[in-house]
């Protein structure tokens, strides 16, 4: 009888391996099986605790930095420099007196401002808001309608305020995640679900080829346990490799230099043993 494969290796995986084997399983479990055994908030508990971990996952430095804040900072920047250079141009080169008079005064303004588009999102953001500010003083209106430059203005405005929006959206979901969670807790939760999931199912294909004696649904049920069991055969495989390739590696350093990581002739870990070493901190 089928059953599905025990797990050696969930707490030694490092996290790309935990969460991709994780995601794959799911994608067995579809939503129209689960269902039709049963197993509905099983699975949507395993999936609600995969998305944790996936937000987890990728909560470093470039979390920060998706596709649409990059856009984004790159048109409130082309606001922001097309503004500085256009009004710089009017102060410094303008034929025109009342014209170059308008640029130089609102330049002198701009001044504390230069060099914005090299700073970090929140600094440049921040700055630009003041930026925007000071130019928006009605002291500055009718030199920025003679240079034509009053839709600019309000362009380069709104470019920023919506990348603010974006970027505060985008850190409140950092934040939250930051504050409650941590890794090791959440893959915990994750292997649970998974756990939960898989004696079910053990029992459900049990309880259908013997009980029920149901041979066309055993099968389908077998078929998945088939397809689950292969990517956990290849998840153990692929972190036991690991292991073993750095044990190797340890224990051949320490035999070129037995005196530095070796004291008084004591033998390197095992792979079993770092398993079992790497778990007990997890606790």
């Amino acid at each position: 009888m089928k059953k599905i494969e025990k797990v050696r290796y969930f707490n030694t995986s490092r996290n790309a391996e935990h969460l991709h084997v994780h995601c794959n399983l799911l994608a067995t479990l579809t939503e129209e099986f689960a269902e039709a055994n049963g197993i509905s908030s099983l699975r949507s508990a395993y999936a609600e605790n995969i998305a944790l971990e996936k937000n987890l996952f990728l909560l470093n430095p470039a979390f920060m930095d998706t596709p649409l804040l990059k856009k984004l900072n790159i048109i409130q920047t082309d606001g922001y420099m097309f503004l500085l250079y256009a009004v710089e141009a009017y102060a410094k080169y303008s034929l025109d007196v009342e014209m170059k008079e308008c640029g130089e005064r609102i330049y002198y303004e701009m001044t504390p401002f230069h060099n914005l588009g090299s700073k970090s999102y929140s600094e440049k953001t921040q700055s630009l808001d003041k930026f925007y500010t000071v130019l928006e003083n009605s002291d500055y209106t009718q030199d920025f309608e003679a240079l034509h430059l009053t839709e600019a203005l309000a362009d380069g405005k709104a470019a920023t305020q919506e990348f603010n929006a974006a970027y505060v959206k985008r850190a409140s979901v950092y934040e939250k995640t930051i504050k409650n969670y941590k890794m090791k807790d959440v893959r915990q939760f994750v292997d649970d679900s998974f756990k939960r999931i898989a004696d079910t199912l053990d029992a459900i294909y049990f309880y259908k080829l013997n009980i029920e004696k149901n041979a066309d649904e055993a099968q389908k049920l077998e078929e998945v346990i088939m397809s689950m069991n292969g990517l956990l055969i290849q998840f153990n495989r692929l972190v036991r490799r690991r292991l073993a390739y750095q044990y190797n590696k340890q224990k051949a350093e320490e035999e070129e230099n037995p005196s530095a990581e070796n004291p008084e002739g004591s033998t390197p870990a095992t792979p079993e043993a770092q398993t079992k070493s790497r778990a007990r901190r997890r606790k």
